[in-house]
């Protein structure tokens, strides 16, 4: 195969399959109905805004898919992001078919393993994950390949390309400021590997690209306060909310952790075998630096995730460090079937055509694996709590959240649905900021009690929540900081804590835990596919359950609470806060339960 003449069909055929196989597998995964991943992405598309360090290409991205008249608009979101992963596994193609070139003149060869590479990046848990939801990481992983294909090296020699280089990493940083540190990292490795020091007008040049487009894609965070749709005007305050739930445990070692659990040992060894190899021969050394430093970046970051830098922030940086071991592992490849074709081994072009055909098969296992996992179009979990939690509340209602997943989804259940408009929606961990402040006591005066303790205390007292529960229907979640006189207030109702203006006996409780019961099995039963629970479902029907569980152990309803417990059972077998409860209740035999230290 070493040689041989290029054959230009063939590369265009894997060029295409590079795009096309990862789209159109995307596309069967992308669910037409509500997704928890889609809710922050919609609302930051209908805002036209991400947070100020993540999701402002993405936010245009999703803007732009509401324009195609085809499904749903959580179907529109999915195939623009479809769209976004076939074009990532193209990037990826190029990038690894630059720096295979460089290794070896073997145009089939680097063409397939280029193909290989962007199949095992996109075709994984991971990668479709990402790219079947709105605004996933896959826009980073497109924008960080686009920007390793375009040579940074050679392009910093030209004005013209300098300009376009500026461009893309503006895109990149606007879209995620921890790739494009990463990325950034990789380009200065390489121009000091390759010895090129750019001229002041190219990095001129390259500068005032990157700074235009990140002033076009962060300016609606400035301007969106105009708008006319203000319950959307959040701006970065909607990032300190709770932590997002995840879909997958936090990954240890970042990309890769991820290799080693969705692709296997073996890819990892032979993408760390493709870095040294890398990094010894000369030939390849320009292009494969840039992708081992992105990838001990990504694996430094992941050791201190959740404490400097949080999950979302590094999850597109896994997608992309993912990507760069995928390249890496067809370098190693490369490597190993070139010197048995210069040695002319025996049988060495069959051995070649079998250890292609191996990598091929790998990826086409690693799909039909994740053709389980990533599949949403048949999850309706978020659809089905959407149902039971927000669309039969009463009417004008007060709902005080404090988890980042419900008040997404209550914001994108009004914004996409036009669902309940009457429902007061009081994020309280921001009420500290004032535009948001200033639009709900707009909306009810009777706020300001509450708005006042939130500001002294960090959560709303008695008499503020009375207040507001004289006015309307107040519904909540449980603030573990509040005492016995507070808690006596409390009934289930609709997975929420509704606010009683007077204190509740034993018997009002009762038959609302029995109601919650009913709609936790009628939720769950519609988050269950093939016996696997939707893992976001999963959590936040624990998060609300938890709530009613510590409601009924410290009113004393100890009856209640082992039922209670029973169903958390079935979405937190082994959790911390089922195993603690149910000794702190075998250990006492009548009265209420201590809860101090269960709650967060």
């Amino acid at each position: 195969m070493q040689g041989a003449p290029s054959t230009s069909w063939f590369e265009r055929a894997c060029r295409a399959a590079s795009f096309f196989v990862p789209f159109a597998v995307a596309l069967v995964h992308v669910a037409s109905s509500p997704v928890w991943r889609d809710d922050l992405p919609l609302l930051r598309g209908l805002a036209w805004v991400g947070s100020g360090r993540t999701g402002g290409v993405s936010a245009i991205v999703v803007q732009a898919s509401f324009f195609v008249p085809l499904g749903s608009l959580y179907f529109r979101a999915g195939l623009a992001s479809a769209v976004v992963l076939g074009l990532a596994g193209l990037a990826i193609f190029a990038a690894t078919r630059e720096a295979l070139r460089d290794g070896a003149d073997t145009p089939r060869l680097s063409a397939a393993l280029a193909a290989i590479a962007a199949l095992l990046a996109t075709l994984g848990a991971t990668g479709q994950r990402e790219g079947t939801v709105a605004g996933g990481a896959s826009v980073a992983l497109l924008g960080a390949a686009l920007v390793l294909a375009a040579n940074p090296a050679g392009a910093l020699r030209d004005r013209g390309r300098a300009l376009a280089l500026g461009l893309l990493f503006g895109a990149l940083a606007g879209e995620s400021s921890a790739v494009a540190l990463a990325v950034a990292c990789g380009i200065a490795v390489r121009l000091a590997v390759e010895r090129v020091r750019p001229r002041r007008s190219e990095l001129t040049w390259a500068l005032a690209g990157a700074v235009a487009t990140a002033l076009f894609v962060f300016s609606p965070l400035y301007v969106r306060s105009v708008a006319p749709v203000r319950f959307l005007d959040l701006g970065r305050s909607i990032v300190t909310l709770v932590p997002t739930l995840a879909e997958t445990p936090t990954r240890s070692l970042g990309g890769v952790g991820t290799m080693r659990d969705e692709v296997g040992r073996v890819a990892l060894v032979l993408a760390g075998l493709g870095g040294a190899v890398g990094l010894a021969r000369a030939r390849y050394r320009a292009s494969v630096a840039p992708l081992v430093l992105v990838v001990l970046i990504d694996l430094l970051a992941s050791l201190r995730e959740g404490s400097l830098v949080s999950s979302d922030e590094l999850a597109p940086l896994h997608l992309v460090s993912l990507a760069f071991l995928c390249a890496l592992v067809a370098v190693a490849l490369q490597a190993v079937l070139v010197t048995m074709l210069d040695m002319r081994l025996a049988l060495a072009r069959e051995a070649t055509v079998l250890f292609v055909m191996g990598a091929l098969a790998l990826a086409a296992a690693n799909a039909e694996e994740a053709s389980f996992i990533a599949d949403r179009s048949a999850l309706r979990g978020a659809e089905s709590f959407t149902d039971e939690a927000i669309e039969r509340l009463s009417p004008g209602a007060a709902l005080l959240v404090r988890s980042r997943a419900a008040a997404h989804r209550l914001w994108t259940a009004r914004a996409i649905d036009g669902m309940r408009p009457d429902l007061l929606a009081v994020p309280v961990p921001i009420l500290g900021d004032t535009r948001v402040t200033l639009g709900l006591l707009r909306a009810e005066p009777a706020l300001q009690q509450l708005m006042r303790d939130v500001s002294l205390d960090g959560r709303p007292g008695e008499e503020a929540l009375t207040i507001l529960a004289d006015a309307r229907p107040v519904l909540l979640e449980l603030d573990p900081r509040w005492d016995r006189r507070v808690v006596s207030h409390l009934v289930a109702d609709h997975f929420w804590l509704g606010f009683a203006p007077e204190p509740l006996g034993p018997s009002d409780r009762r038959a609302a835990f029995a109601d919650l019961r009913t709609r936790f099995a009628r939720v769950l039963a519609a988050s269950t596919i093939d016996e696997r629970i939707d893992p976001i479902t999963a959590a936040v029907l624990r998060a609300r359950v938890t709530d009613a569980v510590a409601e009924a152990a410290f009113l004393g309803d100890r009856d209640e609470a082992v039922a209670l417990l029973e169903q958390l059972g079935k979405v937190a077998s082994g959790d911390r806060i089922v195993t603690e409860l149910t000794q702190r209740l075998a250990a006492t035999k009548s009265g209420p339960v201590d809860i101090r230290g269960l709650l967060r």
